[in-house]
């Protein structure tokens, strides 16, 4: 599973937030 490479590059874009970060985790 390449989870931590997918939210590592959402990390890179500047519009990612910690509410995005914690959606993202939730979908996974």
């Amino acid at each position: 599973m390449k989870l931590n490479h997918f939210i590592d590059h959402t990390l890179l874009k500047p519009a990612a937030t910690p509410e995005d970060i914690i959606k993202l985790c939730k979908e996974a």
